[in-house]
């Protein structure tokens, strides 16, 4: 998996995790419409639905862009700085790669 698509995978799970830790912030139990939060029958019951914030929703997406930015200027700065001292910037797979492709 190529470390963009890592990187793709975490931001999402990030975006994930904000959105659930958002939504799970308020008290269980009964809530009143006003809240944003009802219920609706389904086939197998009742299921519990919850609006989502537009604000809480903005907020969030931007925390997660900001995070791509700070996460790409340090990959950045990390390869400049691997790239000045001599390091390989080429992945641990990606160099296991080339090794068994020279035998």
């Amino acid at each position: 998996m190529s470390v963009s698509k890592i990187w793709k995978l975490a931001l999402a799970s990030l975006c994930a995790l904000s959105l659930a830790a958002c939504a799970g912030s308020r008290q269980s139990g009964y809530e009143d419409a006003d809240d944003g939060e009802y219920t609706e029958e389904t086939e197998g019951g009742s299921a519990k639905a919850q609006k989502v914030d537009e604000d809480e929703l903005k907020k969030t997406q931007d925390a997660a862009v900001k995070a791509t930015e700070e996460n790409h200027e340090l990959r950045r700065q990390i390869f400049e700085a691997k790239t000045k001292l001599g390091i390989s910037t080429q992945t641990q797979s990606e160099d296991a790669d080339e090794a068994s492709d020279a035998q």
